[in-house]
C-alpha cells in the first residue's frame, strides 16, 4: 500500500495527518480551508499504480479517519489515541499502558473527563471530526461542487520523478467548534511497482 502525500510540489515535506498543514495546527475557528496535496515517488523509476488491477483500476484517494476506534484485547501505551465506539464524536488518550477490556467502557463525551478500562485510564482530550468533513477535488476549482467524504480518483497510474507528481486539493469543512486537531487522512488503493 502507498500512502505517501506531501505539502509540496518538491515532495519534501510529508503529510501524514490533517491536523497539521503547512506547519501550522488546524481548529475548527480557521475553517473552512483549503490546501493542496501531492502524490508522487522521487525515484523516477517506480510507477504508482492501483493494487487492485494495476495499470486498469484507477488509483482512488478516499478520505478516512488517521485514529482507530476503541477496540477490546489490544495492547495500548500511555499517549495512545482511539476514537470512541459507535462515532461518538470524541478522541481519547491512553494515560497509562495496559490491554484494553474485552468490552467498551462508558466513555465519557466532556473534555478532560476519564474512564477506566481494565486497568486503562482513557482522558477525553478532543472533539472528533468525521471525513465527510473533508471534500476531495482535481482542482480548488472543483471543491465548490466536490461531494463531501467522496472518493477522488487520480488516474491509473503515477510516475515517478518530479515531473511524474500529481496534485489534488483538499478542502475542510463544516467541523464542530471546539475541534483541535482534524485527524483525518486520505488513503488509496495504490502501491509502488518497480518496472522491469
Amino acid at each position: 500500500m502507498f500512502d505517501s502525500y506531501y505539502e509540496d510540489g518538491a515532495l519534501t515535506v510529508p503529510l501524514t495527518r490533517f491536523d497539521n498543514v503547512n506547519g501550522l495546527p488546524l481548529r475548527s475557528a480557521d475553517l473552512p480551508v483549503d490546501f493542496e496535496v501531492f502524490v508522487g515517488d522521487l525515484d523516477a523509476n517506480h510507477v504508482l499504480h492501483a493494487e487492485s488491477d494495476p495499470g486498469v483500476d484507477d488509483i482512488v484517494i478516499t478520505p478516512t479517519h488517521a485514529i482507530p476506534v476503541w477496540s477490546g484485547g489490544q495492547v495500548v501505551i500511555a499517549g495512545t489515541e482511539r476514537r470512541g465506539p459507535a462515532g461518538n464524536g470524541y478522541l481519547y488518550e491512553a494515560q497509562n499502558g495496559g490491554t484494553t477490556g474485552g468490552s467498551a467502557p462508558a466513555f465519557p463525551e466532556v473534555l478532560g473527563a476519564t474512564v477506566d478500562d481494565n486497568g486503562i485510564t482513557w482522558k477525553c482530550t478532543k472533539r472528533c471530526v468525521e471525513p465527510t468533513n473533508m471534500k476531495l477535488a482535481p482542482t480548488q476549482g472543483d471543491l465548490a461542487t466536490a461531494v463531501a467524504g467522496a472518493a477522488l480518483s487520480l488516474g491509473t497510474q503515477v510516475v515517478g520523478g518530479l515531473a511524474g507528481a500529481v496534485s489534488f486539493w483538499v478542502r475542510i469543512e463544516g467541523v464542530p467548534d471546539g475541534v483541535e486537531g482534524l485527524n483525518l487522512s486520505p488513503t488509496s488503493n495504490a502501491c509502488v511497482v518497480d518496472p522491469v
